[in-house]
């Protein structure tokens, strides 16, 4: 499950920087860093899929009012 917010993101890169071995981390994400594996802070940072990037927009598009025809130039959007 991808991080939603830029905050989770950051929060999380700095726990991935504690498993690193970076002395500058401390607090909340130090302690993270102790109790979750690396295998589960990758997840977080992971990048949102294509799929749901490509579903968002459509969601968008139509729900602004806009609709498709077969003359509608793809690249335009």
């Amino acid at each position: 499950m991808p991080a939603k917010t830029e905050k989770q993101k950051r929060f999380f890169g700095a726990v991935m920087g504690a498993k690193k071995g970076q002395s500058s981390v401390t607090g909340a994400a130090k302690k993270v860093a102790k109790e979750m594996p690396k295998k589960e802070v990758r997840k977080f940072l992971k990048k949102e899929n294509f799929d749901t990037t490509v579903n968002n927009l459509l969601e968008k598009f139509f729900k602004d009012g806009m609709t498709l025809d077969k003359d509608t130039n793809i690249e335009s959007i």
